[in-house]
């Protein structure tokens, strides 16, 4: 089912019907940021999440209607190191 690249990973055999994606490395971990709002709302709080050094403001998706009249949702996602405790 899941598929790895060469950096010490398995190669399973992927039956047909299945799709395969890359995984994080291991010293990884994914954080994927949702934002719901009109589109100025959501490129103003875009602006203050770059300023604060939180989310880059060229990493977020294009905003896309949810069907609901106004109402858009854009992601972010953000790889980071993995913390040892």
């Amino acid at each position: 089912m899941f598929q790895h690249s060469e950096s010490g990973s398995t190669n399973e055999p992927v039956s047909q019907g299945q799709r395969s994606f890359p995984l994080p490395p291991p010293d990884q971990s994914v954080l994927r940021i949702f934002m719901l709002g009109d589109v100025e709302t959501l490129r103003r709080m875009i602006g203050r999440l770059a300023t604060n050094g939180i989310a880059d403001a060229n990493s977020w998706s294009q905003p896309q209607e949810t069907g609901r009249t106004g109402e858009f949702i854009t992601v972010h996602t953000k790889r980071m190191a993995t913390e040892v405790r």
